[in-house]
């Protein structure tokens, strides 16, 4: 699947989640603490300082915070 069509995807998703577990991580680095919204293990929504995020698999974007040294946290509501 191509990113655009990955991205019209997920923004269809934030409108309608069609009754699919959404789980929230929260990202904590040096200079920002944020939130992600990963849904079927992908991320649907984040904020403007974490936009490439959109899309990404969770297995991928937890490797990449650990790579980088950011704190997460997951099981939040």
């Amino acid at each position: 699947m191509g990113e655009a069509k990955r991205r019209r995807k997920a923004v269809g998703d934030l409108i309608d989640p069609g009754g699919r577990e959404e789980r929230l991580i929260r990202v904590e680095a040096p200079h920002f603490t944020a939130a992600l919204v990963i849904v079927d293990g992908r991320c649907i929504k984040a904020p403007p300082i974490l936009h490439w995020a959109l899309g990404k698999g969770e297995g991928w974007l937890k490797a990449y915070f650990a790579q980088k040294g950011w704190e997460i946290e997951e099981g939040l509501q």
